[in-house]
């Protein structure tokens, strides 16, 4: 078995080893009798343990839609399934361009602002005009020792 070859100094690195094996997606009714009683049972804990009303029973109706269409209409679970991943996506957006770039942005920006108004650079990044290099001092290495004890 050749791991290596020559011609296209190219590597087959699945060459060693069993290949990997293709995992089957598990069925839909599986799924909808898995998802089904976790949503059930979240719903229960909003409504019993934080008393909401609201909320738990829209969790619940999507958890009745999800086993019945996993159970009998397979289009109707596909359905809650995209609507799922769209409400997912849509709490990720808001959290991102709400929440955390303005968070981002005050937090930051408030920070370099106080640095400037201190006249603090601790990157170094002005442009240094007088000088002739831009190139820092360093203190002179004494002995290539320290070089062999990097670990």
């Amino acid at each position: 078995m050749k791991i290596h070859d020559e011609k296209t100094n190219q590597w087959e690195w699945k060459a060693l080893g069993a290949p990997a094996p293709v995992k089957k997606a598990m069925a839909i009714q599986t799924k909808a009798l898995i998802q089904a009683p976790a949503m059930l049972g979240i719903a229960a804990l909003m409504y019993f343990g934080f008393d909401h009303v609201v909320v738990p029973s829209i969790v619940a109706v999507l958890s009745v839609l999800v086993l019945a269409g996993g159970l009998f209409y397979h289009p109707l679970f596909h359905a809650v399934e995209r609507g799922g991943r769209w409400f997912g996506h849509m709490v990720i957006v808001t959290v991102n361009w709400i929440l955390l770039a303005p968070f981002y942005f005050l937090v930051f920006g408030f920070g370099r602002l106080v640095l400037r108004l201190q006249g603090i650079d601790p990157m170094d990044r002005a442009y240094p005009a007088a000088a002739e290099t831009c190139w820092l001092p360093r203190k002179k290495i004494e002995s290539l020792d320290q070089y062999r004890k990097q670990h």
